[in-house]
């Protein structure tokens, strides 16, 4: 069966098929039934398992036609027993109705069926197998758009990639020995997907995959993306879900105002924070409040085995308890709240006292390098402005705020900054004293700052400043004397 072939049901009849030698490793005889041939290919590295969109796809077709006529019902939770409707069902069911009957007669994973040669992940996915799969693909077919992945594309899936009938193989003592720590090590990044609930966020495999994106040590430039089922509208385009994007998306629709943006051009700052600004509020609330330590497993000692290896110890205390706290449990959990803070800043500096006051404590533990936000937009008090601002993490190298009236001394522990654009902060009446401490500061963009009335004299202590812009600053009196900044442009 191809990529796009329709989904084996349980009472297919399979036909032997042809697997071409020379994209198959030999297979240990252990692992083969003898004469046995499958319809895809063996493939007995499980980390080259990906799942395509297409074969995703033939999956949810197969469901939406067997789930009615066959009549499935749910296997658990409030509605165990209950009919299903087939956009309800989610992997637990696939698992039961699609999976293990399909693979059966094979005793191989499902990927092997589908596949016509390795499929080597460009993700690996974490998630909760109790979202429907509906809501599942809906996530991922986001993220094929927003990473502009063609259809050949290949996503780790554990549900799919391991090999139901040999699970001891791939889930280990050691979670470093497991398949899912082998996937994680060949992808360039993992995706959260994420629930209404954010039930992924409260799996201790889970944890695991994310301490693993988040530590960096498997390659530089290692992504992170979270994603959840929402339907909205982005510029008059539907959509059916979200995502927090590690770095920047490529945009996929016509030209628009922002920027003369065209299809497949990386997106500019302001697109990242309407586009990311959709991300449910209460979903966001839900996420910083994470405590890695506190997830949990079917299987405890899946739990003891993944909090400890991420406690640094090794394998021969894998077993003993936990420590209830950490300094890795702070870190990724600092890391985890801070890039989620960071990522969606424009919504929680709109939420609640509560929700505002949670992500000033985790915005100050990211460690993104960039910055782009318009308060124009809306009306940010004065005491939350200045809480922004002391909550800035001092990774900042380029920053876009626009729109403040108030800016506090804080603002002087951003020693890496090199560019700071302010414009269009019309109320914004005086820099803080601390300007001066922002030594490695390039560029200094004010037009359009039409009430600022003067510069602080330690402005004269930025040696590495080449560009200041004045334009439009209507209000600007006598300015300090920059001779001694040799190589400095004013632009008036």
């Amino acid at each position: 069966m191809g990529c796009g072939s329709s989904v084996p049901s349980k009472n297919a009849k399979y036909e032997p098929g042809a697997v071409p030698s020379e994209v198959v490793k030999p297979v240990p005889s252990e692992v083969v039934k003898p004469g046995l041939s499958i319809p895809g290919c063996w493939i007995p590295e499980v980390a080259m398992r990906g799942i395509t969109l297409p074969q995703l796809r033939a999956i949810l077709e197969d469901v939406r036609q067997r789930c009615p006529e066959e009549e499935w019902e749910a296997g658990g939770g409030p509605k165990a027993g209950q009919p299903l409707a087939a956009d309800e069902v989610n992997l637990y069911d696939t698992m039961k109705y699609v999976i293990l009957p399909a693979t059966k007669p094979y005793e191989c994973s499902y990927v092997e069926l589908v596949a016509k040669s390795p499929q080597k992940p460009r993700y690996f996915v974490s998630h909760w197998w109790g979202e429907a799969v509906a809501l599942f693909i809906q996530c991922l077919e986001q993220h094929a758009e927003d990473r502009m992945f063609d259809e050949n594309v290949a996503w780790w899936v554990c549900a799919y990639a391991n090999n139901q009938y040999k699970l001891t193989a791939a889930v280990t003592s050691d979670p470093k020995e497991s398949a899912f720590y082998q996937a994680l090590c060949i992808v360039d990044g993992v995706v959260s997907v994420l629930d209404a609930h954010g039930t992924a966020f409260t799996r201790v495999w889970c944890v695991f995959e994310v301490w693993t994106a988040l530590t960096g040590k498997l390659k530089a430039d290692f992504k992170y993306d979270i994603y959840t089922a929402k339907d909205h509208q982005l510029y008059g385009h539907p959509r059916h879900a979200v995502g927090l994007v590690d770095g920047a998306a490529y945009h996929n629709h016509e030209p628009h105002t922002i920027q003369n943006q065209k299809k497949g051009d990386l997106e500019f700052g302001g697109y990242k924070v309407q586009r990311e600004g959709h991300f449910p509020i209460e979903l966001l609330h839900k996420a910083l409040a994470i405590r890695l330590q506190d997830g949990q497993a079917s299987v405890q000692a899946d739990r003891r085995h993944i909090l400890n290896t991420i406690c640094g110890r090794g394998i021969e205390d894998l077993d003993v308890e936990p420590p209830s706290m950490h300094e890795s449990y702070r870190k990724v959990n600092a890391d985890l709240n801070g890039r989620v803070a960071f990522d969606t800043l424009a919504t929680g500096l709109r939420a609640s006292d509560e929700i505002f006051q949670a992500y000033m404590d985790a915005v100050v533990h990211s460690t993104r390098t960039e910055l782009f936000l318009d308060i124009n937009s809306f009306n940010l008090a004065k005491e939350r402005q200045e809480k922004l601002v002391d909550a800035l993490p001092v990774s900042l190298e380029r920053i876009v705020i626009r729109g403040l009236s108030s800016i506090p001394e804080s603002f002087g522990k951003l020693s890496n900054l090199k560019f700071c654009n302010l414009t269009h902060s019309r109320d914004l009446v005086a820099l803080p004293d601390s300007v001066g401490s922002l030594t490695a500061l390039e560029d200094l963009n004010l037009g359009g700052c039409k009430s600022l009335a003067a510069l602080p004299e330690s402005i004269l202590q930025l040696k590495n400043l080449k560009v200041l812009n004045l334009q439009d600053c209507g209000a600007l009196g006598t300015v300090p004397d920059f001779s001694s900044l040799q190589g400095l442009r004013v632009i008036r």
